[in-house]
Protein backbone atom coordinates (compact mmCIF):
# COMPACT_ATOMS: atom_id res chain seq x y z
CA UNK A 1 0.00 0.00 0.00
CA UNK A 2 3.07 2.21 0.06
CA UNK A 3 2.62 3.47 -3.28
CA UNK A 4 -0.76 5.09 -1.81
CA UNK A 5 0.45 7.12 0.47
CA UNK A 6 1.30 10.06 -1.32
CA UNK A 7 -2.21 10.16 -2.71
CA UNK A 8 -3.66 9.91 0.86
CA UNK A 9 -0.86 12.42 2.06
CA UNK A 10 -1.81 14.90 -0.55
CA UNK A 11 -5.90 15.07 -0.04
CA UNK A 12 -5.00 15.31 3.86
CA UNK A 13 -2.95 18.51 2.63
CA UNK A 14 -5.58 19.61 0.13
CA UNK A 15 -8.18 19.65 3.62
CA UNK A 16 -5.82 20.96 5.40
CA UNK A 17 -5.27 23.97 3.05
CA UNK A 18 -8.70 24.69 3.07
CA UNK A 19 -8.97 24.84 6.38
CA UNK A 20 -5.91 27.28 6.47
CA UNK A 21 -7.06 29.63 3.53
CA UNK A 22 -10.98 29.83 5.12
CA UNK A 23 -12.45 28.04 2.16
CA UNK A 24 -13.92 25.33 4.67
CA UNK A 25 -16.34 26.48 7.30
CA UNK A 26 -15.34 26.43 10.84
CA UNK A 27 -17.40 26.72 13.41
CA UNK A 28 -17.19 28.38 16.92
CA UNK A 29 -20.04 27.86 20.17
CA UNK A 30 -20.33 30.02 22.80
CA UNK A 31 -18.93 27.96 25.47
CA UNK A 32 -15.20 26.38 25.22
CA UNK A 33 -14.16 23.09 23.75
CA UNK A 34 -11.47 21.00 25.28
CA UNK A 35 -10.57 18.19 22.00
CA UNK A 36 -9.48 14.83 23.06
CA UNK A 37 -7.72 12.99 20.26
CA UNK A 38 -5.13 11.17 18.69
CA UNK A 39 -2.98 10.44 15.01
CA UNK A 40 -4.26 6.86 14.58
CA UNK A 41 -7.06 5.28 13.49
CA UNK A 42 -6.34 2.85 16.23
CA UNK A 43 -7.82 2.83 19.99
CA UNK A 44 -5.03 5.24 22.30
CA UNK A 45 -7.58 5.26 25.33
CA UNK A 46 -9.41 8.32 24.18
CA UNK A 47 -12.41 7.40 25.97
CA UNK A 48 -11.15 6.02 28.86
CA UNK A 49 -9.44 9.61 28.65
CA UNK A 50 -12.52 11.70 27.84
CA UNK A 51 -14.34 9.77 30.66
CA UNK A 52 -11.79 10.88 33.26
CA UNK A 53 -11.31 14.46 32.18
CA UNK A 54 -15.09 14.31 32.55
CA UNK A 55 -15.12 13.42 36.09
CA UNK A 56 -12.19 15.78 37.16
CA UNK A 57 -13.84 18.85 35.46
CA UNK A 58 -17.01 18.32 37.41
CA UNK A 59 -15.45 17.44 40.89
CA UNK A 60 -14.26 21.43 39.76
CA UNK A 61 -17.72 22.55 39.84
CA UNK A 62 -17.88 22.62 35.81
CA UNK A 63 -20.75 22.11 33.67
CA UNK A 64 -19.71 20.03 31.30
CA UNK A 65 -21.07 17.99 28.26
CA UNK A 66 -19.23 15.72 25.52
CA UNK A 67 -19.74 16.16 21.97
CA UNK A 68 -19.19 12.79 19.69
CA UNK A 69 -20.00 11.60 15.84
CA UNK A 70 -21.57 8.63 16.95
CA UNK A 71 -19.70 6.03 15.06
CA UNK A 72 -22.28 3.08 14.02
CA UNK A 73 -25.57 4.55 14.93
CA UNK A 74 -28.22 3.69 12.40
CA UNK A 75 -28.93 7.03 11.70
CA UNK A 76 -25.88 9.33 11.48
CA UNK A 77 -27.46 12.07 9.85
CA UNK A 78 -30.08 13.49 13.49
CA UNK A 79 -29.03 15.43 15.94
CA UNK A 80 -29.25 14.07 19.38
CA UNK A 81 -28.68 14.04 22.96
CA UNK A 82 -27.66 10.48 24.71
CA UNK A 83 -30.29 8.54 26.48
CA UNK A 84 -28.23 5.95 28.69
CA UNK A 85 -31.00 3.78 29.07
CA UNK A 86 -30.77 3.65 25.00
CA UNK A 87 -28.72 1.65 22.61
CA UNK A 88 -25.74 1.57 20.50
CA UNK A 89 -28.11 1.87 17.64
CA UNK A 90 -29.69 4.72 18.37
CA UNK A 91 -26.46 6.14 19.59
CA UNK A 92 -22.97 4.31 18.76
CA UNK A 93 -21.36 2.01 21.58
CA UNK A 94 -18.72 4.83 22.73
CA UNK A 95 -21.42 7.90 23.99
CA UNK A 96 -23.68 5.40 25.28
CA UNK A 97 -20.11 4.13 27.05
CA UNK A 98 -19.21 7.83 27.75
CA UNK A 99 -22.84 8.60 28.82
CA UNK A 100 -23.48 5.69 31.53
CA UNK A 101 -19.92 6.48 32.64
CA UNK A 102 -19.18 9.47 33.18
CA UNK A 103 -22.82 10.93 33.93
CA UNK A 104 -22.80 14.13 31.84
CA UNK A 105 -24.78 14.88 28.86
CA UNK A 106 -23.45 13.46 25.64
CA UNK A 107 -24.85 14.68 21.91
CA UNK A 108 -24.33 13.12 18.81
CA UNK A 109 -23.99 14.69 15.48
CA UNK A 110 -22.20 14.49 12.38
CA UNK A 111 -21.03 17.67 12.53
CA UNK A 112 -20.23 18.06 15.67
CA UNK A 113 -20.74 22.22 16.05
CA UNK A 114 -24.60 21.01 16.11
CA UNK A 115 -24.25 19.06 18.88
CA UNK A 116 -22.76 21.57 20.94
CA UNK A 117 -25.27 24.32 19.74
CA UNK A 118 -28.29 21.81 20.68
CA UNK A 119 -26.00 21.14 23.72
CA UNK A 120 -26.28 24.74 24.70
CA UNK A 121 -29.45 25.00 24.06
CA UNK A 122 -30.52 23.07 26.12
CA UNK A 123 -28.82 24.52 29.38
CA UNK A 124 -29.46 27.62 28.47
CA UNK A 125 -33.17 26.26 28.52
CA UNK A 126 -31.93 24.74 32.29
CA UNK A 127 -30.46 28.06 33.87
CA UNK A 128 -26.83 26.94 32.78
CA UNK A 129 -24.66 29.97 31.80
CA UNK A 130 -21.39 28.73 31.44
CA UNK A 131 -19.60 25.30 30.91
CA UNK A 132 -17.51 23.48 28.82
CA UNK A 133 -17.34 21.04 25.71
CA UNK A 134 -15.38 17.99 25.46
CA UNK A 135 -15.17 16.67 21.97
CA UNK A 136 -14.21 13.47 21.82
CA UNK A 137 -12.45 11.89 19.16
CA UNK A 138 -11.85 15.87 17.69
CA UNK A 139 -8.03 16.21 16.82
CA UNK A 140 -8.97 15.87 13.08
CA UNK A 141 -12.37 16.94 13.50
CA UNK A 142 -11.40 20.78 12.10
CA UNK A 143 -14.73 22.20 11.34
CA UNK A 144 -15.35 22.67 15.30
CA UNK A 145 -12.71 25.21 16.26
CA UNK A 146 -11.30 24.78 20.11
CA UNK A 147 -9.55 26.44 22.44
CA UNK A 148 -7.39 23.34 23.47
CA UNK A 149 -6.11 19.71 21.80
CA UNK A 150 -5.28 17.18 24.38
CA UNK A 151 -3.52 14.53 22.11
CA UNK A 152 -2.97 10.85 23.03
CA UNK A 153 0.11 9.34 21.68
CA UNK A 154 2.42 6.25 22.12
CA UNK A 155 5.51 5.07 20.53
CA UNK A 156 3.26 2.88 17.97
CA UNK A 157 1.81 5.44 16.68
CA UNK A 158 4.72 8.11 16.07
CA UNK A 159 7.07 5.17 14.29
CA UNK A 160 4.02 4.20 12.23
CA UNK A 161 3.15 5.58 8.47
CA UNK A 162 0.39 7.20 6.90
CA UNK A 163 -2.86 5.38 5.55
CA UNK A 164 -3.21 3.08 3.65
CA UNK A 165 -0.17 1.67 4.78
CA UNK A 166 0.27 2.24 8.19
CA UNK A 167 -2.77 3.59 11.00
CA UNK A 168 -1.81 7.68 10.64
CA UNK A 169 -4.59 10.10 9.51
CA UNK A 170 -2.09 12.69 9.51
CA UNK A 171 2.12 13.17 9.74
CA UNK A 172 3.76 13.89 12.88
CA UNK A 173 3.99 17.57 12.25
CA UNK A 174 0.33 17.63 13.15
CA UNK A 175 1.24 17.33 16.68
CA UNK A 176 2.22 20.82 16.45
CA UNK A 177 -1.34 21.87 16.53
CA UNK A 178 -1.27 19.99 20.30
CA UNK A 179 -1.83 21.95 23.93
CA UNK A 180 -0.70 18.86 25.67
CA UNK A 181 0.06 15.26 25.15
CA UNK A 182 -1.14 12.41 27.06
CA UNK A 183 0.97 9.36 27.50
CA UNK A 184 0.64 6.11 29.18
CA UNK A 185 2.82 5.77 32.10
CA UNK A 186 6.16 3.39 30.78
CA UNK A 187 6.35 4.69 27.91
CA UNK A 188 9.16 6.23 27.29
CA UNK A 189 9.54 5.57 23.84
CA UNK A 190 7.04 8.23 22.72
CA UNK A 191 8.78 11.02 25.62
CA UNK A 192 11.98 10.27 23.68
CA UNK A 193 10.41 10.45 20.53
CA UNK A 194 8.58 13.83 21.01
CA UNK A 195 11.19 15.36 22.37
CA UNK A 196 13.41 14.70 19.40
CA UNK A 197 10.67 16.67 17.26
CA UNK A 198 10.56 19.24 19.52
CA UNK A 199 7.65 18.60 21.42
CA UNK A 200 6.58 18.14 25.07
CA UNK A 201 9.20 19.86 26.31
CA UNK A 202 7.82 23.00 27.58
CA UNK A 203 4.79 23.58 30.58
CA UNK A 204 3.36 25.40 27.23
CA UNK A 205 2.84 22.12 25.92
CA UNK A 206 3.64 19.28 28.61
CA UNK A 207 3.99 16.04 28.46
CA UNK A 208 1.05 14.50 31.21
CA UNK A 209 1.21 10.68 32.42
CA UNK A 210 -1.60 8.68 32.92
CA UNK A 211 -1.97 4.91 34.00
CA UNK A 212 -4.83 2.43 33.34
CA UNK A 213 -6.48 0.19 35.14
CA UNK A 214 -9.65 -2.33 34.93
CA UNK A 215 -11.45 -2.41 38.13
CA UNK A 216 -13.18 -5.82 38.74
CA UNK A 217 -16.58 -4.83 41.12
CA UNK A 218 -17.48 -6.63 44.32
CA UNK A 219 -18.42 -10.32 42.46
CA UNK A 220 -21.80 -11.71 43.83
CA UNK A 221 -21.46 -14.10 46.98
CA UNK A 222 -23.11 -17.33 44.68
CA UNK A 223 -20.06 -16.35 41.67
CA UNK A 224 -17.66 -16.99 44.63
CA UNK A 225 -18.77 -19.99 46.08
CA UNK A 226 -19.02 -21.80 41.99
CA UNK A 227 -15.51 -19.90 42.09
CA UNK A 228 -14.43 -21.31 45.36
CA UNK A 229 -12.13 -18.72 45.83
CA UNK A 230 -12.40 -14.62 44.43
CA UNK A 231 -11.37 -11.65 46.20
CA UNK A 232 -14.32 -9.09 46.75
CA UNK A 233 -12.77 -6.24 44.86
CA UNK A 234 -9.45 -6.50 42.10
CA UNK A 235 -7.85 -4.42 40.52
CA UNK A 236 -5.37 -4.98 37.23
CA UNK A 237 -3.15 -2.73 35.70
CA UNK A 238 -4.71 -1.82 31.95
CA UNK A 239 -2.56 -4.21 29.08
Amino acid sequence: MLPLVPLYAAGAALRMAGLRFGLLPVQRLEWPVISVGNLSVGGTGKTPFTITLAKLLVREGLHVDVLSRGYGRKDPTTVMRVDPAGSAEQFGDEPLLIANAARVPVYVAAQRWKAGKLAEEENELHGESSGVHLLDDGFQHRQLAREVDIVLVNSADLGDSLLPAGNLRERLEALKRARAFAVEAGDEAAVEKLQSIGLGLSSERPTWRYRREMVVPEIPATVCRVLRNCPARAVFPWA
